[in-house]
C-alpha cells in the first residue's frame, strides 16, 4: 500500500485509501468504532478535497463492514450527517452523505425512517436530500414506502381542538407524524429512479392518498408549524407548502409528484383498473 500512498495519481491514491479503510474497518476494536466514524464525518467538511474524499472512503467502509452493530447510534449519526450538510454545499460531500444514509438504511431501515420522520417541518434541503437517498434502490425504496404508508394509515390524520369561547366551532389540526410521512413520500416520489417501487405499490399509494385527501380538507397546520413556514418564506427560501390536502394531491400516483415522475396506468384486467372517464374524474 505504501507505493500507492506516494503516487500522485488520484485514482491510485483512492484505491490505496480503500484498501486501508477495509483493513481498519475489520480490525478496529468495537469501543473505538463510533468515535472514529464521527471523526470521519467531521472530515467531510475538510477544505482539502482529497481529505474529504478520503473521509468518505473510510465512512463507507466502516458502515459496510460494521454498520450492523450501530443500531442504537443511528439517530446520532444521522444528526451529525445533517449538520455536515448544513455546513458544506459541495456536491461530492452531499453525495457522500447520501451514500452513508443509504448504507445505514439498508441495515436499519426502520430506525432510519423513524429518525428522519422526527425531522422538523417544513423539511429543509438537507433532510430532503437524505430522504431522496433512499429512493434509487428499488428494493429499499419499496420497503421505505411501505413503512411510510403504514405511518400514514395507522395514525389519526387530525385532532379536534375545541374552543371554550361561546359560539365558536372546533378546529381540525393536522397531526405531525402523518404529515411528516406525506412530506417524505413527496421527496421519495420526486426521484425518477423510484418509479419501479412506486409502480409496485400503485394500488396502496392510490388508496392511501385518496383517503388522506378526503380527510384533510379544511384541516389546519399546527400553530408551531405554521409560524415556521412563514419564517421560511420570510428568509427568501423557495416556498414549501405544508397544506395537508394540497400536499397529498401533489403526490397523486401518475401525476409525477414534484420531480416529473410519470407512472403508467395500472394494467386492465387487474383489481385496480379504471376507465378513462373514471380516471379523468379522479384527476389522473
Amino acid at each position: 500500500m505504501k507505493p500507492g500512498l506516494r503516487d500522485p495519481d488520484v485514482n491510485t491514491l483512492f484505491q490505496a485509501c480503500c484498501s486501508i479503510a477495509k483493513v481498519i474497518a475489520k480490525r478496529l476494536p468495537p469501543d473505538q468504532l463510533l468515535s472514529l466514524l464521527l471523526t470521519m464525518l467531521e472530515g467531510l467538511a475538510d477544505p482539502d478535497r482529497n481529505c474529504s474524499r478520503a473521509a468518505t472512503v473510510m465512512i463507507n467502509s466502516l458502515l459496510k463492514e460494521r454498520g450492523a452493530v450501530l443500531l442504537e447510534k443511528v439517530p446520532e449519526i444521522l444528526a451529525v450527517v445533517h449538520a455536515k450538510l448544513q455546513e458544506v454545499d459541495q456536491e461530492h460531500v452531499w453525495k457522500a452523505a447520501q451514500q452513508a444514509v443509504y448504507i445505514l438504511a439498508s441495515q436499519h431501515r426502520v430506525v432510519v425512517v423513524s429518525s428522519l420522520l422526527n425531522s422538523p417541518l417544513p423539511l429543509d434541503s438537507c433532510t430532503c436530500a437524505l430522504w431522496r437517498a433512499l429512493a434509487p434502490d428499488p428494493t429499499l425504496a419499496s420497503q421505505v414506502l411501505e413503512l411510510l404508508l403504514e405511518k400514514i394509515n395507522r395514525d389519526v390524520p387530525y385532532k379536534e381542538n375545541k374552543s371554550f369561547l361561546r359560539g365558536s366551532t372546533s378546529e381540525r389540526v393536522a397531526t405531525f407524524l402523518p404529515l411528516s410521512a406525506t412530506c417524505a413520500l413527496h421527496e421519495l416520489m420526486s426521484v425518477p429512479e423510484s418509479g419501479p417501487a412506486v409502480v409496485g405499490l400503485y394500488a396502496e399509494l392510490f388508496v392511501t392518498l385518496l383517503l388522506r385527501v378526503s380527510c384533510t380538507v379544511g384541516v389546519q397546520l399546527p400553530k408551531g408549524l405554521l409560524s415556521k413556514e412563514r419564517k421560511t418564506l420570510g428568509r427568501g427560501q423557495p416556498p414549501r407548502t405544508l397544506d395537508p390536502c394540497r400536499y397529498c394531491q401533489a403526490e397523486w400516483p401518475g401525476r409525477g409528484g414534484g420531480g416529473g415522475l410519470q407512472l403508467p396506468s395500472p394494467p386492465c384486467g387487474t383489481d385496480f383498473c379504471f376507465s378513462s372517464a373514471q380516471r379523468q374524474a379522479l384527476g389522473l
